[in-house]
């Protein structure tokens, strides 16, 4: 079905789509003041356990040992407490120009952008445990893709798809004096088709490590017209992960979610029009495949 996105705000099935996103999001900063840094998912791969985001959040501290999260303290979206995190490992596919490249004032395009920052499982039960999350199992949202792929790939023909992202912009965003950071935004962005004649597109890899320099879909997802508040910048929503969607309803208004899968990373946003997201082949044919090595 079709509607215009602003008619979900409001409605329960807004409240049960940001709580089912919400369960799963996190927030991640290089540093303590958290003014700099971008969104994640909880996620665990076969042995592995931690956060899955974009890789050019870290470039600039990519051999950091310790981030930091902004956990949901309350039921309030936008208020979240600063907690350390020790990582064991974030793993990546870009080369050392790849990394450099990312560190830089524009996105490029032949950079895979995606990461794992893996940690120990004890902090990783933990951190779930204090905050609320829960981890998705990419191996088995791996499977679903692999098993109907074709179903989950976007294009002009397969266009009954919807997607969701909870991120976390930074754009107004401050620190008070108990530590907590404080937004005017929820978070939960719904995205439409996309833009004409941008819709969805693969490309050659050329910063990433040989063999894995195959092309990766890149989608772009349409956010108007809708009466949504949002920021004049999306910087800090890198990373955070983009759900497919399905509703049904009558009239043209959503009133179920038929189907939510875990379809890619948020790469890049450009205000007040559309974001970026590298979609499910670069997700699960590319990456998941080199997290194969470290399992």
């Amino acid at each position: 079905m079709t509607f215009a996105l602003g008619k979900l705000r409001g409605k329960p099935v807004y409240t049960e789509l940001a709580e089912r996103c919400r369960a799963h999001s996190v927030m991640i900063s290089p540093t303590p003041d958290l003014r700099k840094g971008g969104s994640g998912t909880f996620a665990r791969y076969r042995d592995l356990c931690g956060i899955v985001g974009a890789t050019h959040v870290l470039a600039q501290h990519i051999d950091t040992e310790t981030i930091y999260a902004p956990l949901q303290k309350t039921g309030d979206p936008t208020i979240f407490l600063n907690i350390p995190i020790r990582i064991k490992k974030t793993i990546y596919l870009e080369t050392l120009d790849g990394i450099k490249a990312l560190q830089g004032s524009y996105w490029p395009e032949g950079a895979l952008d995606i990461c794992f920052i893996q940690l120990d499982p004890p902090l990783f039960n933990y951190l779930l445990r204090i905050s609320g999350k829960k981890a998705i199992d990419l191996s088995k949202q791996r499977a679903k893709f692999v098993k109907d792929s074709q179903k989950y790939y976007f294009s002009d023909q397969n266009n009954i798809w919807f997607w969701a992202v909870d991120g976390a912009p930074r754009d107004g965003a401050f620190q008070n004096n108990q530590g907590i950071l404080e937004s005017r935004f929820d978070g939960l962005y719904v995205c439409g088709g996309s833009m004409q004649g941008k819709t969805y597109k693969t490309q050659p890899l050329t910063l990433v490590l040989p063999t894995y320099d195959d092309s990766a879909d890149l989608i772009c997802h349409d956010l108007g017209p809708t009466t949504d508040l949002l920021p004049d910048k999306f910087g800090g929503i890198s990373g955070g992960g983009m759900w497919q969607l399905s509703f049904s309803g009558k009239d043209g208004v959503p009133e179920e979610i038929d189907e939510m899968f875990f379809s890619g990373i948020c790469v890049a946003g450009i205000q007040g029009e559309c974001l970026y997201s590298r979609g499910p082949s670069a997700l699960y044919d590319i990456f998941s495949k080199y997290l194969d090595i470290f399992c």
